[in-house]
């Protein structure tokens, strides 16, 4: 293998954890593309693919496990936590190559489990896959080595001689299962694929609903602060003017001037207290934010997509 440069790279060892740019899309569209004769992609997955190809849709820095080393060089199967959404929410060709990883609960229920060593740790926080489909990517997306800094040096993550043969089993198992799979199971299975997008949109909409409700919130606030200091400050103010008039009229009664003091049907002279315009905007804003942020923030609930027979 050499780098776009020319240079030689060392080869990628079987069961290494590496990390590189890698969509989970890519592995799912190659399987979908390979059985195309029996029924071909939707629109919706053809602009998928060619944007993915593009460059227009992002591919994420990721973790990948090589599985083999082929005639082109090292075949890859992404790791992913689906965006901590419940791996029923996708579609149903992504449930069927979904494999769970360390304490991530099997799924389905009986199906093998992808073990990394040292254990995966963020498979005890939230659930983790591999989407078992291998890929060949060309080297210009460089994969390195994915491991953690401890005490006694570094450590890197990967996949034992014994366990990566286990899951080259499973692979195997679901790609014939896949393989067999009829031109109706295969167009119920592409329906699914735009159910799981509408609903990707809609838990992506209401996230960026929930962020301009919450700035819109924060700002109301602030706004609400600042108007009770404005108005503390006028108080303040005014309350300053009246003692100072106070004490001048009790210094002209001490020297026995009284020829320019007020009576007492005239009231000492003060600066009025500007209950400030601002502060009535301050509360003005805040209640136009209130109103439009209603009772807060809306939720989508994303019901799941049947699992594969």
């Amino acid at each position: 293998m050499t780098t776009p440069q020319g240079e030689p790279r060392p080869e990628l060892p079987i069961g290494a954890v590496v990390i590189m740019n890698c969509s989970i899309k890519e592995p799912i569209l190659a399987a979908i593309e390979e059985y195309q004769r029996i029924c071909p992609l939707t629109a919706s997955m053809a602009s998928t693919r060619a944007s993915i190809r593009s460059g227009r849709m992002s591919r994420p820095r990721r973790p990948c496990v090589v599985t083999r080393v082929a005639r082109g060089g090292p075949m890859f199967v992404p790791l992913t936590t689906f965006t901590r959404q419940p791996v029923t929410t996708m579609d149903l060709h992504t449930q069927h190559f979904a494999v769970s990883i360390g304490n991530t609960t099997a799924f389905p229920e009986g199906r093998g489990k992808l073990v990394i060593s040292p254990n995966w740790p963020l498979s005890y926080y939230t659930p983790c896959y591999a989407v078992a489909y291998e890929i060949l990517v060309g080297t210009e997306r460089n994969p390195q080595a994915y491991g953690r800094a401890r005490e006694n040096g570094r450590f890197e993550y990967q996949v034992q001689n014994d366990e990566i043969r286990v899951f080259r089993r499973i692979m195997r198992e679901l790609n014939e299962e896949y393989e067999n799979l009829t031109y109706e199971d295969r167009r119920r299975y592409n329906r699914t694929w735009n159910e799981a997008q509408r609903i990707r949109r809609q838990r992506q909409a209401a996230e960026s609903n929930y962020t301009t409700r919450t700035n819109l919130m924060s700002n109301a606030s602030i706004g609400t602060r600042l108007g009770t200091i404005i108005e503390d400050a006028d108080t303040s103010k005014a309350n300053t003017v009246e003692h100072a008039n106070k004490f001048a009229a009790l210094k002209q009664d001490d020297t026995g001037d009284h020829s320019d003091a007020p009576s007492h049907s005239e009231p000492v002279a003060q600066v009025p207290s500007p209950k400030t315009k601002r502060t009535k905007v301050s509360f003005i804003t805040y209640g136009l934010a209130t109103t439009f942020l209603g009772k807060g923030r809306s939720s989508t609930s994303a019901a799941p997509i049947a699992t594969p027979a």
